[in-house]
């Protein structure tokens, strides 16, 4: 009698053990789903809309307060042009690992060139240039896994560098639009002089990217 409990403890063991292995096999495929097309769009420079970070990401509400304070801005929303980011030449996801069947982590190494300092149109880059690794930790809700508090986002060189490029471009080549109300002679010499500065501006961060050196 003994010995059959003992069996049956053993192949009860034996069951769970499946189970959880099967679960949790199920368990990596998302994860590491996840992982790689949360690192793809901030990598890519992906980081607006719904169906995107806000699809992806779940802020506890400690760090949801910390970031909205920090930033005035809603923090599942970044913009290339005054959120805080990293800047980065590349990125690969070196380790992921389920630690339980509701917690997981990556662990992501990035080649970074730059960061910024301020924010709005006080953002500046800052020449930075190391090899860092990034833990992004991850939790099961129940039905699905998310990315729990994530960094300030790791966007790509070539991403950043485009961005200004267009927007030098573009300033350099403004005309007011004929449709809107014409501007009196001191007017015009105001938004003249906010063009100009908004393009000194761009343009002195376009020089800064074209300056980094890169792999």
């Amino acid at each position: 009698m003994r010995n059959l409990f003992k069996y049956f403890l053993l192949l009860c063991f034996s069951i769970m053990s499946c189970v959880f292995c099967c679960i949790a096999a199920d368990g990596n495929g998302e994860i590491e789903k996840l992982v790689a097309s949360f690192c793809f769009k901030e990598f890519h420079g992906d980081l607006q809309g719904d169906g995107v970070r806000d699809q992806l990401i779940k802020y506890t509400p400690k760090i949801y307060k910390k970031i909205a304070k920090e930033t005035g801005e809603y923090p599942y929303v970044v913009y290339l042009e005054q959120s805080p980011i990293f800047l980065v030449d590349s990125y690969q996801i070196a380790d992921i690992k389920q630690k339980d069947a509701r917690h997981a982590y990556a662990i992501v190494n990035y080649h970074q060139l730059a960061k910024t300092e301020d924010m709005g149109i006080a953002r500046k880059f800052i020449k930075d240039i190391q090899d860092i690794s990034v833990k992004i930790n991850l939790e099961y809700d129940g039905k699905r896994w998310w990315i729990i508090d994530p960094p300030y986002p790791q966007v790509s060189y070539d991403v950043i560098l485009k961005y200004y490029e267009d927007q030098v471009a573009e300033l350099a080549t403004y005309e007011r639009p004929k449709t809107l109300k014409p501007l009196t002679p001191q007017e015009q010499k105001k938004d003249k002089k906010q063009i100009q500065e908004a393009y000194n501006y761009h343009k002195s961060i376009l020089d800064f990217l074209l300056s980094l050196k890169r792999k």
